[in-house]
């Protein structure tokens, strides 16, 4: 009976509160039986065991299962809510983004993570506690995404802009972002983005947010954020960077159906995962050059290719080390400008973030 069910929910939520976890898995398990025996196993009331239920799994590390019960959640409440726009979808989105992220879908989780956060950024405003969360989460998985642990400075001053009750001015955001990009931080730079007011025809912040998209790889992203109707010069922008894409896979597929795999060839395909911003794929192919004993004939370009890649991940000091290892053995015009590139990073971005804080806290008092 259906009360026999919400009996058992309720009972659930005691031995949650006193950290009886597997006596409440038990419990919920009971009641969405009875709720999927007496409503059919696509109603609404369906959804909330299941979320308990996956929370719980959360807690026992059982990722996989914590993502199906979420999952199907999800489905129910999108079908029976008709609306994406609902305070129990964003907290179900936020849930399957914590259990994917574990899983390391990171796709997916940076995409239910971003619309849970867009949804309570609307409605309950940026300061509010909830907001912050889901910023945090959001910005955590893109940083897994991109293999760049964010640094300690930028985590604190974007706190300071999301616990402000000054919403942040669409020229402060902007700002903000190409401060963001000349320091090679596209992920902060859709962090900003995201804070920035419903300023959806605004071209300027058009064009960064397709930047930013192109910068971390997300073409698929770069298309979602434009009008194709009215854009047709970032459109073309997009399509290139996809034949470009299509055109470095194609590439990678024949050299792993090469049967001949020189160093050469290796650091080549390294370069290909670089164009496509898998820096970690890269650099697992140039240490398996780098690491050989006797030393390969190509150890200096290899450890120019780790430098860049290291330097696209923000490892700044790790990037010096590797490329005056490649200039003691070939040294050049090419080594020596990015070894004032690579210093010049390292010294302008926390210069160029105490500016953004400056832009920000000027835009407050002004407000």
């Amino acid at each position: 009976h259906i009360e026999v069910a919400r009996t058992l929910n309720n009972l659930a939520n005691m031995c949650r509160v006193e950290k009886q976890l597997h006596k409440a898995l038990s419990f919920l398990q009971r009641a969405l039986g009875i709720f999927e025996k007496q409503l059919g196993p696509n109603h609404l009331d369906l959804a909330h065991p299941l979320i308990n239920i996956g929370g719980i799994y959360l807690n026992f590390k059982e990722h996989g299962k914590a993502k199906e019960c979420f999952e199907r959640a999800l489905n129910l409440s999108l079908a029976g809510f008709q609306t994406t726009d609902h305070p129990e979808i964003a907290m179900i989105q936020l849930q399957l983004a914590r259990a994917e992220a574990m899983l390391e879908c990171y796709e997916q989780a940076r995409e239910h993570s971003a619309a849970a956060y867009q949804f309570y950024n609307r409605f309950l405003g940026p300061s509010h506690s909830t907001t912050q969360e889901a910023f945090k989460l959001n910005y955590s998985i893109m940083q897994l995404m991109q293999s760049r642990p964010a640094p300690r400075h930028q985590v604190d001053f974007l706190g300071d802009v999301l616990r402000s009750n000054q919403p942040l001015e669409l020229l402060t955001c902007i700002k903000l972002i190409e401060h963001c990009l000349q320091v090679n931080q596209p992920i902060l730079a859709l962090q900003f983005i995201s804070l920035a007011p419903d300023n959806s025809n605004n071209t300027a912040l058009k064009k960064l947010t397709v930047r930013c998209y192109l910068e971390t790889g997300e073409i698929a992203s770069a298309m979602r954020s434009i009008d194709f109707a009215q854009d047709s010069d970032l459109v073309t922008l997009i399509k290139q960077a996809n034949q470009d894409r299509s055109i470095f896979l194609e590439k990678i597929k024949a050299f792993d159906s090469n049967n001949q795999i020189t160093d050469r060839i290796t650091i080549q395909k390294a370069v290909l995962y670089m164009q496509l911003y898998q820096f970690d794929n890269a650099k697992v192919l140039l240490q398996s050059v780098i690491q050989k004993t006797p030393a390969s004939e190509h150890l200096a370009p290899a450890l120019y290719q780790l430098a860049m890649c290291q330097y696209h991940q923000q490892e700044y000091a790790s990037a010096l080390e590797s490329l005056k290892r490649s200039q003691k053995i070939h040294d050049n015009e090419r080594v020596r400008d990015f070894f004032v590139k690579i210093t010049k990073a390292q010294k302008e971005v926390p210069q160029l973030m105490q500016i953004a804080e400056r832009s920000f806290m000027s835009a407050s008092l002004d407000q």
